[in-house]
């Protein structure tokens, strides 16, 4: 579930080219509540033959409801355009134009504007894979929608010199991994977050893995991760179904609804995020729990500030090795989580979180 900006919720002047919030903007109204089932990473848009007002993708499907849970609408949902803005202290937001049967039914954003601030319209264009625009993909990954992956403030990381808050690691500090010992870090990030931000987007507040959700493989103390943070699971069955024994699922995949981030107040003003940047995509340990080390994905890098992706393209020598990096396991969708039971608790012995040093 994604709550995202209503049809209505944002304004577009032609005349600056300039987007912004409404006047009166009221973010207990002027959301939706926005679900999408799909087989694959992508929200595609509706280019191609036959696919105007239809959506190119036949199995990308979702219903939008107001903040009452009234039906909107429901079908073959697509991104019928796309508009970059530029933010005024630098870095780009990405506004993606949500239909369903040519019916506009809100903007999907991959950070929220903040009220009476003008962004300048920089680029513009229709949603088209690689295949579709002859190798340039301007599709939003659903990644793209959630915070970059990072650790909450506090959470204990296995180092050489033993565990130690990911607040307190520097460059240079050696983190335990699960593939390669223990290797130096060479670039972290903060992100800080605003109370107002966190209350009016869900997909920027921080999942807490409860201590012992796992049994015995963790974690040892309550772990605070951005939804996207990827944790290691593996089991017989994700062997059978992908052929890989161990993979990747964003924590936020790993719980029942009613497990997910609490939706109460207040957030605090000085929250956190950390990212925690390695030579490779690593597994590494927190609260005795793996998980993922922060990947420079296109659609993670795109979400960190100019500043900080051309630290990162120097520590990594290049943007040409950023973009070659692989991530350390498979990596699972939505639809695979479900389908392996992973949101489910781990009492179905259908998850094994290995923690193996």
């Amino acid at each position: 579930m994604i709550y995202t900006y209503s049809a209505n919720a944002l304004v577009y002047n032609s005349l600056t080219n300039k987007w912004s919030l409404k006047t009166g903007y009221d973010h207990t109204v002027d959301r939706v509540q926005l679900e999408v089932w799909d087989d694959d990473q992508y929200l595609d848009g509706d280019y191609g033959f036959g696919a105007n007002e239809v959506g190119s993708d036949s199995n990308q499907t979702g219903t939008v409801r107001d903040m009452d849970g009234n039906l909107i609408a429901t079908g073959r949902i697509y991104d019928e355009q796309f508009y970059e803005i530029a933010k005024p202290g630098g870095g780009v937001i990405n506004i993606e134009r949500i239909e369903i049967n040519g019916q506009h039914v809100g903007y999907i954003v991959t950070e929220p504007l903040v009220e009476g601030t003008d962004y300048t319209q920089t680029a513009t264009g229709d949603v088209k894979s690689a295949l579709q625009s002859g190798g340039v993909d301007s599709r939003l990954a659903y990644s793209e929608v959630q915070a970059v992956p990072c650790f909450g403030p506090g959470v204990m990381i296995d180092t050489e010199n033993g565990s130690l808050p990911v607040d307190w690691l520097a460059t240079g500090d050696r983190l335990l991994t699960l593939d390669h010992g223990y290797q130096p870090i060479l670039w972290i990030g903060r992100t800080r977050m605003r109370a107002n931000d966190m209350a009016a987007c869900t997909a920027l507040r921080p999942v807490t893995v409860p201590a012992d959700r796992f049994g015995p493989d963790g974690p040892i103390r309550d772990l605070v991760l951005s939804p996207e943070h990827r944790v290691l699971v593996a089991s017989a069955r994700i062997e059978l179904a992908t052929g890989n024994n161990q993979a990747l699922a964003p924590c936020r995949f790993l719980f029942a609804t009613s497990e997910q981030q609490a939706d109460a107040g207040p957030f605090p003003d000085d929250f956190c995020y950390y990212h925690v940047l390695l030579a490779r995509h690593e597994i590494i340990r927190a609260e005795g729990l793996w998980v993922e080390s922060f990947f420079p994905g296109p659609m993670a890098m795109k979400a960190l500030p100019p500043g900080s992706r051309r630290q990162i393209h120097r520590a990594l020598g290049g943007a040409d090795q950023t973009n070659a990096m692989p991530t350390a396991r498979y990596v699972l969708n939505r639809r695979e989580c479900v389908a392996l039971g992973l949101d489910t608790p781990p009492d179905t012995k259908s998850v094994d979180l290995r923690r193996r040093a």
